[in-house]
């Protein structure tokens, strides 16, 4: 979801989608290649903020 988000330019959709990844879900953060897709797409639309919420939460989960 986060690549098709990236593709279409939808910044502020992506920005949501990370905030209620945060909020509402209780994501494993464990798996390595999702959390890298997720990471690659919300650098590749230049969202610095979701960035850092990534970060936060891993950094809380582990």
């Amino acid at each position: 979801m986060a690549l098709t988000l990236a593709r279409n330019e939808m910044e502020e959709d992506m920005d949501r989608l990370i905030c209620d990844l945060e909020t509402k879900s209780r994501v494993p953060w464990d798996s390595d290649k999702g959390l890298i897709r997720l990471i690659r797409a919300v650098i590749g639309v230049d969202r610095r903020e979701s960035t850092i919420r990534i970060y936060e939460m891993m950094k809380r989960n582990r």
